[in-house]
């Protein structure tokens, strides 16, 4: 429970203005879900997976991924589910656990 705790933390730290639900899922890995993400794209110079948060410009995924494990050394992609939700439903950021 302490570590659900610390994870939320480092997400009111890093992105003050995102909501996220952090929970462990049923095969005991954490699973991030943030709610309210404007808008994701690809960019045009460089081709790369975009992300539009409240609060910030627009940010490469990888990015936020690379961020969020540097920061919280909890959290890897070993053990780590993050999604997000928009306007056309839930998608998957990371890699799936079996």
């Amino acid at each position: 429970m302490k570590r659900l705790v610390i994870i939320r933390k480092v997400f009111k730290i890093l992105f003050p203005e995102l909501k996220v639900i952090v929970r462990y899922n049923q095969k005991k890995y954490f699973e991030i879900i943030l709610k309210n993400v404007k808008d994701t794209y690809v960019d045009n110079m460089s081709y790369k997976y975009m992300l539009a948060i409240p609060g910030c410009e627009s940010m490469v995924i990888e990015d936020f991924v690379t961020k969020l494990f540097g920061y919280c050394s909890i959290l890897n992609e070993d053990n780590c589910v993050i999604k997000y939700l928009d306007k056309n439903g839930s998608r998957i950021i990371t890699k799936t656990l079996p």
